[in-house]
């Protein structure tokens, strides 16, 4: 999956954009969903490989976006709680 991150003119938001969606605020709410996708990518079995990309004065949020990204997808403990999750919503 490749991330872009960047802003708008006229705009001191940061914004991030991955897969055919758009123009997110890079918050905490919206990084649970990228962290949601790859639990959910890695409970599929697909290998976990995301490109981030940012101009040089975004760099700090580049770097961040990919520490969670890695963060994410190497914590094991995380992943079972998510798997044990779904199971139980799905049983519902």
């Amino acid at each position: 999956m490749k991330i872009e991150i960047y802003k708008k003119d006229k705009d001191e938001n940061i914004y991030f954009s991955y897969n055919e969606t758009n123009d997110n605020i890079l918050n905490f709410e919206n990084l649970k969903t990228i962290a949601k996708k790859i639990l959910e990518d890695k409970k599929k079995g697909k290998e976990i490989v995301y490109e981030v990309e940012a101009k040089s004065d975004l760099i700090l949020y580049k770097s961040t976006v990919e520490d969670v990204i890695k963060s994410i997808a190497e914590d094991e403990e995380l992943f079972n709680l998510y798997k044990e999750k779904m199971e139980v919503q799905s049983e519902e």
